[in-house]
């Protein structure tokens, strides 16, 4: 999923936490007041207690809040929202402003959009059900008390998925997975992929013609084999991303889990080289590090400049691709250790490569408590490795 900045002038409260006003020459104003003028109630207490939303029903002024005033569930919804991102505003690096601010945003136009649709109801409601989803799996390595039970009501087919890959990244790197110690963990995790596994297995008995699972380096005939190798157990996830059978981009791999586990954003990577890698899982890092806006820019820019490869479907797993490369930028990771040219599209400037360069040196000498040097360097890299030319299908054998 492409991440999109936009040029916000006003945003309306849709829940105490997601406030923002912005005005031209102004910086945000204080996050508990729906405008300039109005107050709302923003109490986490007082939204706790009170059985409407997280904001004051006596300041709703659009119509989008007056219809989530009007419907008890469209209320606890907005709530609940509150409550998440008020426990999601610290990013994955556990200091530093997450990205979840811009989500509010997306999240204010598309549920005041929804108010002018014949279901408006129903469409708000598939909103927050899939805001407060993504709240709830970016605050569950933290606050999992809180977030399970929004997690299991939301996507019970992903939960297990999520639950395995907690228990997973909660271990160290090659943990001894065979240790007494870790016999219960094993063991459930067994239990929440093993059905997974199996439903693969039996679409290949059917009629797929290639066993994705079959990968020679890191195979997974059984579901034991997860166990060798954090790149066996991203093998798994990533097959599993493509077969789900309501797929939606709420299914993503939590950030904080792949920076304990490096290994594991092997899972967004293409696989099949058709349209089944548009389905596979996605992190999200984009919404829970720090905001990289000249690098989201750079990005857009890239991934927009991508030709159709004449129509075939390398595309969609290009795109792939160059995502988990600008996923593995953001966390100060290589990507690749092959050496590839650079591309610069004609919408790609000077301006661009030196804002993106020096955001990073920025963001990794504050994240990643690199030396300016060596966060230089790195900046250097990412963007080297956004501008790859192994992202083009014009350049590809």
């Amino acid at each position: 999923m492409k991440i999109k900045l936009l040029s916000v002038v006003a945003i309306i409260c849709l829940g105490c936490a997601a406030i923002a006003w912005l005005l031209p020459g102004k910086e945000a104003a204080d996050p508990a007041r729906i405008d300039e003028h109005k107050p709302v109630a923003a109490a986490a207490s007082a939204a706790a207690t009170s059985e409407g939303p997280s904001f004051s029903c006596d300041s709703a002024r659009t119509s989008a809040e007056k219809m989530i005033c009007a419907d008890a569930g469209l209320a606890a919804a907005d709530r609940e929202m509150a409550r998440l991102y008020a426990l999601a505003k610290t990013s994955a690096f556990g200091f530093g402003p997450s990205n979840q601010l811009e989500q509010q945003r997306y999240l204010v136009r598309d549920v005041n959009a929804c108010a002018q649709a014949s279901d408006a109801e129903d469409c708000i409601k598939s909103r927050y059900d899939d805001r407060n989803l993504g709240l709830a799996i970016a605050v569950a390595p933290h606050a999992p008390q809180v977030a399970w039970p929004v997690i299991h009501r939301l996507d019970p087919q992903y939960a297990p998925v999520l639950e395995a890959l907690t228990l997973w990244a909660a271990e160290p790197v090659d943990a001894d997975w065979s240790a007494p110690a870790r016999a219960r963990s094993r063991a459930h995790i067994i239990a929440l992929l093993q059905p997974y596994l199996a439903n693969i297995q039996r679409k290949l008995r059917i009629g797929l013609s290639w066993d994705p699972l079959s990968d020679y380096k890191t195979p997974v005939g059984k579901i034991e084999d997860i166990f060798q190798s954090d790149q066996h157990f991203a093998k798994l996830m990533q097959v599993i991303g493509p077969e789900m059978e309501r797929w939606t981009t709420s299914q993503s791999l939590p950030c904080s889990a792949i920076m304990r586990h490096p290994d594991l954003l092997l899972a967004t990577r293409a696989l099949y080289g058709s349209f089944a890698d548009v389905r596979l899982f996605e992190t999200d890092c984009a919404r829970t590090l720090p905001p990289t806006p000249a690098l989201t820019s750079l990005y857009d820019k890239v991934n927009d400049s991508m030709t159709d490869c004449d129509g075939g479907t390398i595309r969609y797993s290009l795109g792939a691709n160059l995502l988990a490369a600008l996923e593995a930028t953001r966390l100060g990771q290589s990507y690749d250790n092959t050496e590839w040219a650079s591309y610069i599209p004609p919408s790609v400037g000077r301006e661009d490569l030196a804002a993106a360069r020096n955001e990073l040196a920025r963001y990794y000498a504050t994240y990643l408590k690199l030396s300016p040097a060596d966060a230089a360097k790195r900046a250097n890299e990412g963007v080297n490795t956004i501008t790859s030319k192994q992202f083009r299908c014009e350049f590809l054998d």
